[in-house]
């Protein structure tokens, strides 16, 4: 009995020393800085961090595991924004934009502005690696608050939630439901000592972000592969955030007149007459409407470049009407062709002939149900697919509004 309780308080102690370990933070390796012209380049053991100055107020981090950079490429950024630089003042810690100080603090990146007011920092153990997946922490101050990823549920304030990118057709969803429609990994922070800031991860995979949801007081974010590349935007204001992130990634162009109107939409408007007789009700009550729009049923068995000649027999005729009346008319197009081989359906064929779909890794076209049924998708990371799909039009695309032998 004596010995079995000696053994069972020498495995307990044993356990306890070995839990004690594991929840201590390993001692990090030294961080060596090289100063740059316009940056600064960090190693830390197998890690390599490289941070520049695009502008004064707008960096960009690109981090390896294994000393090489990711590759200098972007599906969002253009190239020649991500040559933009401007020269650093070097110092032993970090470097120095006019707007920002960027120091390393016991292995930590801090990014301050020149009175010395935190805008973002790491928190203790700020990189984590698993084989491909990665995952950045930060520090979350208490007054913080956090917008921004575009469509998602639970309030517009982040903090305290937890959201996955990954583009969903989410019909029905609810306010607990994530992810849905659009991806977007930008994020604004407001509240904190440096004022507002953004953080964008470019990065195209299952990407997901923490807001202090898993972890009290950190603000994670991440991806199961990909480049480990994201840009700090400073303000200090949430509109210079805006603008700055906006800089980086494209401007939209400066809409008509017209769309600033009220726009009718609903899914769905099932033919010509009904659509004449909304915006006959709408004029009769004297709600200034500026566009109405048309969901799927306008095409002909929801096949996208087609028009359904039973319910809308002439379309260019309503939509000239309807433009008499000051009322524009949206047609939806979807972003997918309906597998229709051997029917004669132009869209199918012309983009088999110019190979623009997606394919699977043996080879084979990808092929997954949509509204039409078995349907394939463009591959628009190649340029000739962007060329035939800008090229599928009633005049190139061998279709044409309605008339004889068309679909």
């Amino acid at each position: 009995m004596h010995h079995r309780f000696t053994i069972r308080t020498a495995a307990a102690a044993c356990a306890l020393a070995l839990s004690v370990l594991a929840a201590a933070p390993l001692r990090a390796e030294p961080a060596a800085i090289a100063a740059r012209n316009d940056g600064m380049d960090i190693r830390q053991g197998s890690l390599h961090i490289r941070v520049l100055a695009l502008t004064d107020d707008v960096l960009r981090v690109t981090l390896s595991a294994n000393g090489a950079l990711p590759e200098d490429a972007s599906w969002a950024v253009p190239a020649g924004v991500r040559a933009r630089r401007v020269g650093v003042q070097a110092s032993p810690t970090g470097f120095a934009t006019r707007s920002l100080r960027v120091d390393v603090q016991d292995g930590r990146l801090v990014v301050s502005d020149l009175a010395g007011k935190v805008i973002s920092a790491d928190a203790i153990d700020p990189v984590k690696l698993d084989g491909h997946a990665f995952t950045l922490r930060k520090a979350m101050p208490q007054s913080e608050h956090y917008f921004g990823l575009g469509d998602k549920t639970g309030g517009l304030d982040r903090r305290g939630k937890s959201f996955v990118n990954w583009n969903t057709d989410a019909f029905g969803f609810t306010s607990a439901d994530d992810p849905i429609y659009k991806s977007i990994p930008f994020f604004i922070g407001v509240g904190g000592a440096g004022g507002s800031y953004g953080v964008f991860l470019d990065n195209t995979y299952r990407s997901w972000f923490d807001f202090g949801h898993r972890e009290d007081g950190v603000l994670a974010f991440g991806a199961p592969d990909g480049s480990i590349d994201y840009y700090l935007i400073h303000g200090p204001s949430t509109a210079e955030v805006v603008r700055r992130y906006t800089d980086l990634t494209g401007k939209a162009p400066l809409v008509p007149r017209w769309a600033l109107g009220y726009q009718q939409s609903r899914y769905s408007y099932m033919s010509g007459a009904e659509l004449r007789q909304v915006v006959a009700r709408l004029r009769a009550e004297r709600i200034p409407t500026d566009v109405v729009w048309l969901d799927i049923d306008w095409q002909d068995r929801n096949r996208p470049f087609t028009v359904d000649r039973k319910a809308f027999p002439d379309m260019p005729g309503l939509i000239r009407d309807l433009g008499r009346q000051g009322v524009k008319v949206v047609t939806i197009s979807d972003l997918h062709v309906a597998k229709a081989a051997g029917q004669g359906h132009a869209p199918y064929d012309t983009g088999v002939q110019a190979d623009a779909f997606v394919k699977n890794p043996d080879g084979s076209t990808y092929v997954a149900p949509v509204w039409p049924g078995d349907s394939v998708f463009p591959d628009f990371t190649q340029a000739r697919t962007r060329d035939w799909w800008a090229a599928c039009s009633p005049s190139r695309c061998g279709w044409a509004w309605p008339g004889p032998g068309t679909t």
